[in-house]
């Protein structure tokens, strides 16, 4: 588990991608989100995605040594913390 169970819990969605338009407007075409973003987004410190990248728990690319998550990468860590809140 991710841990990111407390983002989606309760939520009584009753469509898998409708709690995903809450992304809608944050993101540009093709936008990049840095680590940091994410952590801000998410409401998890850096240090916790930085170990979940490392042990290739969560989606990700490199540019260099910089890790940037894709909107799919996003919806995709999403998806996946919905599916441990359900169970």
């Amino acid at each position: 588990m991710l841990g990111f169970a407390f983002i989606t819990a309760g939520c009584g969605v009753a469509h898998p991608h409708e709690d995903l338009d809450m992304f809608k407007g944050f993101f540009k075409e093709k936008s990049m989100l840095k680590l940091s973003d994410l952590s801000k987004l998410l409401g998890v410190s850096s240090s916790f995605l930085y170990k979940r990248v490392e042990k290739k728990e969560l989606p990700h690319h490199r540019l260099g040594s910089a890790i940037r998550f894709s909107n799919d990468d996003v919806a995709a860590i999403f998806s996946q913390s919905k599916k441990e809140a359900l169970g």
